[in-house]
């Protein structure tokens, strides 16, 4: 941290944080001095902030006052909050039954409660103590939604937590655009909605530089995926960011072909500042039809070739909730994120139990819920303008066999009233509706079926049409759901689906362009 002997350490202790700094030949200030015993007085001389303070450390104290949370916090939030915090471990004996406070680390947790409003108190030039602190204040997610364009908004954030994300990003942002253009800004972020800490936390946003987008826009930008072409551009922005900012940095990139260099890149990009990194298993070049599937084994080298206090996501080939955990295992990652597996199906981050209608809800139902948010959070422009590409992407297996629904939905106004939206969920509803009171075997019908182990260590699964579950693209040119169709084994409803279309067609036929069309001109992303 560059603090040297002899400097001075703001102390939230007792004697023996004081001891521990006096033999490293630091002068700790505060600590056991009286006069924080004292009752609150804004005539106080400790209150007076010591310019040449480098830091404050909280250690063990059993006379946690408010004199000492006042002038704790003064020099936190001094100097626009750039003093390291360091925490030393927390005590899970306090509080007790007499009343004592948390002593130890458990003072950090007091003092993030205290100024939970301000995204983080240490400095951003600290690196280290940025990387698990901040992942463990932040409750230790394991299920991230993803940063995507026009897609991971409000609405969809605040649906996609009641089934298992814990962690969400908001959409892409023009960082020129979002900072200059009041209109822009207020399309992507509603004051009040966006980031509300009932509904939206918690959630990165603001300062996330994405170096994994490989979609052509980026390429013609010069921005995502396309950045890996020019290193000494990527560490100079990451760096930037780094050392111009009081909040942590974090990036995703994708890996090359080359182990080694995709640890090099990674590498770089930590010792840039970046304290989060999240690695997309695939090449820039792996995308559409030639998607093929994330390599975990180069994941599982980076992280065993990073520092262990990285806190490292790991993100592709999560089609099912039970790829989480072998995710988890394989790669040794913090979290799994995911962007097109719960784009199709929200109930991929369900990991609670086996519960059918959370893994795999029913199409009816889940678009009931989530044109409800919708409603709820009217202002919100973003989640209004995002409607129908989430109704095509539900709905996707369905619409399948309802091929009559595609140009109903793909008519609808995302600004024009709800009316013709709750239309549609009706209509759904009541498709969903006949097919359980039309069939009496409905309980042998709604099941989820297990295929056979693939090579890659998971199996594919037989859904129901009517439920929520993965797009599968076009593989050396047989439709990977068109294999997993042959196999469906009893399942005569599921076997009945016919075969997709060689193109993808989905919210394609109407709008899929309709969220890439805001950012055709931008040259630079700064992904939030």
């Amino acid at each position: 941290m560059g603090i040297l002997p002899g400097e001075k350490i703001w102390v939230l202790g007792d004697e023996g944080i004081e001891d521990e700094l006096l033999s490293e030949g630091y002068i700790p200030l505060g600590g056991s001095n009286e006069l924080l015993n004292q009752s609150w007085s804004d005539k106080n001389p400790l209150l007076i902030i010591d310019p040449e303070v480098r830091a404050v450390i909280a250690g063990s104290t059993l006379n946690f006052n408010y004199m000492r949370i006042a002038t704790t916090l003064q020099y936190l939030m001094h100097n626009d909050k750039t003093l390291p915090f360091i925490g030393t471990n927390g005590d899970r004996n306090y509080p007790g039954s007499n009343g004592l406070t948390l002593p130890a680390g458990g003072v950090w947790s007091s003092i993030w409660r205290i100024v939970r409003s301000e995204i983080m108190l240490m400095s951003a030039n600290s690196i280290p103590l940025w990387r698990k602190p901040f992942w463990q204040i932040s409750g230790q997610p394991k299920t991230i939604v993803a940063p995507m364009v026009d897609q991971s908004e409000l609405a969809w954030r605040i649906l996609s937590r009641r089934y298992g994300a814990q962690l969400c990003y908001t959409p892409m942002f023009h960082a020129k655009l979002f900072a200059t253009q009041e209109k822009y800004r207020n399309s992507m972020w509603t004051t009040n909605l966006d980031g509300n800490k009932d509904l939206d936390r918690p959630l990165v946003v603001q300062f996330y530089l994405n170096l994994g987008c490989p979609q052509g826009i980026a390429r013609k930008g010069k921005y995502g995926a396309f950045l890996m072409d020019d290193w000494d551009l990527v560490y100079k922005l990451i760096k930037n960011l780094h050392d111009n900012l009081s909040i942590p940095v974090t990036a995703k990139i994708r890996i090359y072909d080359d182990y080694e260099k995709s640890l090099k890149y990674a590498k770089m990009v930590l010792d840039a500042g970046a304290q989060f990194i999240t690695v997309h298993g695939r090449t820039r070049e792996m995308k559409g039809q030639a998607t093929g599937l994330a390599n975990w084994k180069i994941l599982k080298y980076l992280r065993d070739n990073l520092p262990q206090d990285q806190v490292f996501f790991s993100n592709g080939n999560i089609l099912y909730p039970s790829d989480i955990q072998r995710c988890q295992s394989e790669t040794a990652c913090d979290a799994v994120m995911s962007a097109e597996g719960n784009l199709y199906n929200p109930g991929v981050f369900w990991t609670l139990d086996d519960n059918k209608d959370k893994q795999f809800p029913r199409v009816d139902k889940i678009l009931r819920e989530y044109f409800e948010i919708v409603k709820e959070n009217y202002d919100s422009l973003a989640s209004r303008h995002a409607m129908k590409s989430h109704f095509f992407k539900l709905l996707h297996a369905f619409l399948e066999v309802h091929k009559e629904l595609r140009p109903i939905i793909g008519k609808a106004n995302v600004n024009g009233p709800l009316d013709q939206w709750e239309s549609i969920v009706v209509k759904i509803e009541s498709l969903v509706q006949e097919i359980y009171s039309n069939n009496p075997d409905i309980e042998k019908l709604d099941v989820i079926t297990n295929g056979p182990i693939e090579d890659w260590g998971g199996h594919y699964k037989t859904v129901p049409y009517w439920r929520c579950q993965p797009y599968f693209r076009k593989v050396d040119g047989v439709k990977q759901n068109t294999a997993l169709l042959k196999m469906a084994g009893e399942n005569e409803l599921i076997k009945s689906i016919p075969q997709a279309n060689n193109k993808r067609q989905l919210e394609d036929e109407s709008n899929d362009d309709e969220g890439h069309s805001k950012l055709k001109k931008q040259a630079t992303l700064v992904q939030n």
